[in-house]
């Protein structure tokens, strides 16, 4: 009798012990798949800037040879488009590396999204297009350049931690 409720015992402790391991393992399955989501959710982020960075990239870059192509007397121009080069991979590469989406909401990521879009394709694309004609329309080409800085910005303000 004495070993039939020893044996019980025994079991109830197996069985209640076998319980609490798998709610204690299914909990860190759970933190495990949530944070493989943010990691996820970090990556895509990450690859979407990049490709952000490297468009805008090769739209200044591209507004650099069609002024130079222009030959002497645009160095301003050049420059304006240098000082775009280099707040670009500033503000980008601070996005890159400072920026965890996994910390706001899907709607406000879909906006810095759309933002950081319209950087390279509105902005980034509309300098390269002015930039073959900077000696005809350099106030207008002036305009992007400052518009573009505007936006660089702005988005450094609100999806960074550092300053611009």
């Amino acid at each position: 009798m004495i070993g039939a409720l020893g044996l019980a015992t025994v079991w109830v402790i197996l069985g209640s012990s076998a319980k609490l391991r798998s709610l204690v393992f299914r909990e860190r399955r759970k933190s495990e798949t949530e944070e493989r989501k943010k990691q996820d959710l970090r990556e895509e982020f990450r690859v979407y800037t990049l490709s952000v960075k490297n468009w805008t990239d090769y739209y200044l870059w591209e507004a650099l040879n069609g002024i130079l192509r222009q030959g002497q007397g645009m160095e301003a121009y050049q420059s304006m488009i240098y000082g775009l080069l280099s707040r670009s991979s500033l503000t980008l590469g601070n996005i890159y590396v400072d920026f965890d989406p996994s910390t706001i909401s899907g709607d406000l990521l879909e906006h810095h999204k759309s933002k950081l879009y319209k950087l390279h394709y509105q902005f980034g694309q509309q300098v390269m297009l002015y930039a073959p004609q900077v000696k005809s329309s350099g106030e207008a080409f002036t305009k992007l350049v400052s518009n573009m800085n505007d936006a660089l910005m702005a988005l450094q303000v609100d999806m960074s931690s550092k300053p611009a």
